[in-house]
């Protein structure tokens, strides 16, 4: 369970932002732990300054959504045949005039929706804000990364005992068992 809005809000105070709003999928999940491969259909996390984050998410993604972020975020969601204007509306409703937007993943026909629907909003690029954020790791990323370091050393030192001269690379990762016979009757 992913819950990063707090430092996003102290991050806008720093940065005078009233929202932000978080469209690349890795950094919806960053903030929110709402993990959704990139599709055409507008998929936004709205971060206010105060407040809970309000997710916009299309009727497909709606169980996976709801599972993900626990009720810890509130969500906005859209059906195909309405589109995602009302939902998104609904989500910027009372963030303020100056929102950021992650400038290089928004799509230009999505920061026409958002210009539109929030009018009196100035939208700015952003998209250091959350850089900066996931540049630094917290304890539990770097148990994570010490983790995966360790499953990649057992498993670089396990292809080392399978490698022999006459094993291909797809006997070496099909089946360990197997190549490490071929590997000892080579010998």
């Amino acid at each position: 369970m992913t819950d990063r809005s707090i430092p996003v809000q102290a991050a806008l105070q720093a940065g005078e932002l009233d929202a932000v709003l978080v469209v690349a999928p890795p950094n919806v999940a960053y903030v929110c732990g709402f993990h959704a491969e990139p599709h055409e259909r507008l998929i936004a996390l709205v971060v206010p300054r105060q407040g809970e984050p309000r997710l916009v998410c299309p009727s497909l993604e709606e169980d996976a959504a709801r599972s993900a972020v626990d009720g810890r975020v509130a969500l906005h969601v859209w059906r195909d045949e309405e589109g995602p204007a009302d939902a998104l509306a609904r989500a910027l409703a009372g963030t303020g005039p100056r929102l950021g937007i992650e400038k290089r993943y928004l799509t230009v026909g999505y920061a026409e929706l958002v210009a539109a629907t929030a009018r009196a909003a100035a939208l700015t690029a952003c998209d250091d804000v959350l850089g900066r954020l996931r540049a630094v790791k917290s304890e539990d990323e770097i148990d994570a990364i010490h983790r995966a370091a360790r499953i990649v050393d057992r498993v670089v030192g396990q292809l080392g005992e399978l490698a022999a001269p006459g094993i291909t690379e797809a006997a070496c990762s099909g089946s360990a068992p197997r190549a490490a016979a071929h590997s000892r009757s080579t010998r």
